[in-house]
């Protein structure tokens, strides 16, 4: 695992993507070991993230990983990777993204009994209306959709992959 990664999981833990889909060649024992519940339908077999095998910003199944993870590296790996940036700076900006991240889970956590982990935009929308009608507009809520939403920038800025990359 690239050392940049250690300690990162935004691309396992629900901040970047909802779901991981499979490929027929995929092992999906370790995963459904872990008690990982699998989606079927007409386009793919996938199932949601966070990832069960992630723990700690680590892959507890990486040597048998599915395809989609092997393949992906974030926008900052592939910096670091092409000696455009380096692993020191990119490493600050992985720290503040997780401490972004970790703020805004123990935010919603303190507002809300239960919920996904999830922070990828249409989650997080979600889960800040179900905590809306059940608490009403807060300074607390106002200040985790603040981070969220600064999360979400980090996110597009230096980590998602653009199409003409």
């Amino acid at each position: 695992m690239p050392t940049l990664c250690v300690g990162c999981g935004l691309c396992c833990d629900g901040s970047m993507f909802h779901a991981t889909d499979l490929q027929p060649s995929d092992d999906r024992a370790p995963l459904e070991a872990l008690g990982t519940v699998f989606v079927t339908d007409i386009h793919s077999t996938r199932f949601e993230q966070p990832c069960p095998a992630q723990v700690g910003g680590c892959c507890t199944n990486y040597e048998k990983r599915p395809t989609m993870c092997r393949s992906y590296n974030c926008a900052l790996l592939v910096q670091v990777e092409a000696g455009e940036l380096d692993e020191v700076d990119a490493r600050v900006v992985v720290d503040a993204a997780a401490a972004l991240r970790d703020r805004v889970h123990a935010g919603l956590a303190a507002l809300e009994a239960d919920g996904p982990r999830m922070l990828g935009s249409q989650h997080l929308t979600q889960r800040v209306v179900r905590v809306q009608q059940q608490r009403g507009s807060s300074p607390e809520l106002s200040l985790v959709v603040d981070e969220a939403l600064q999360l979400q920038a980090m996110i597009a800025e230096h980590f998602t992959v653009n199409a003409e990359e």
